[in-house]
């Protein structure tokens, strides 16, 4: 077997790790290009909620969908739900909190733009409170312009910031187990074309103890 055998190998065992149901690997890559934004699905929601914008920001984060990282809600490192999972759920990440308040916000006819960063989405409108320090525009690479994403060159990106995200986020919060078939498949899967080499060495030294 070549390398790109393996490497194709380790990548798919990675993916089952991570994602025994890959479709929802799949759904979350489709929803960050094409935004779950959906005002049919908070309508009734929206309804019971007040007008105020700032209101409305503060009751999503606080009490309509809480934080809550996505190993704790979908028992994987990463996941973009739809509106309705997030009202079902009732907690979730900054993902969740940003389309559910958009679809809010839309459901009410309230102007507002859906903003990403590498390590955070959120939802600026006119008259917005302060924002803590990951809503800056300047850290945005991503908005959405009449519901799809258009891209641009952040002025800021903090690596170092970025990776503590991604440790405290996805990989330090990893069930232990996980963990362990995830070291041990890669082990086996990578270190295949030496223990098939040293299989043919054992084999051929076995051999040639043999016949002297």
């Amino acid at each position: 077997m070549n390398k790109k055998v393996y490497l194709s190998a380790a990548v798919l065992w990675v993916l089952v790790v991570l994602y025994p149901n890959p479709a929802m690997f799949f759904a979350t890559l489709w929803r960050t290009v094409s935004l779950p934004i959906d005002a049919n699905a908070a309508r009734s929601l929206a309804s019971t909620l007040p007008d105020d914008p700032n209101l409305l920001r503060d009751l999503v984060l606080t009490e309509l969908v809480p934080y809550e990282i996505n190993w704790n809600v979908y028992d994987v490192p990463w996941y973009f739900p739809s509106t309705a999972e997030v009202i079902r759920d009732g907690r979730g990440d900054c993902e969740g909190q940003a389309v559910l308040l958009a679809s809010i916000l839309q459901a009410k006819g309230i102007p507002y733009q859906l903003k990403m960063s590498f390590d955070h989405m959120w939802i600026d409108f006119q008259s917005k409170n302060a924002s803590g320090m990951m809503e800056q525009d300047e850290m945005a690479f991503a908005e959405n312009e009449d519901g799809a994403l258009k891209l641009k060159v952040p002025k800021h990106f903090d690596l170092k910031n970025y990776i503590d995200v991604q440790l405290d986020g996805r990989w330090h919060p990893m069930p232990d187990y996980r963990k362990v078939l995830l070291f041990v498949g890669l082990l086996l899967i990578l270190g295949g074309p030496r223990l098939a080499r040293l299989g043919q060495w054992l084999k051929g030294r076995k051999f040639s103890l043999q016949t002297e």
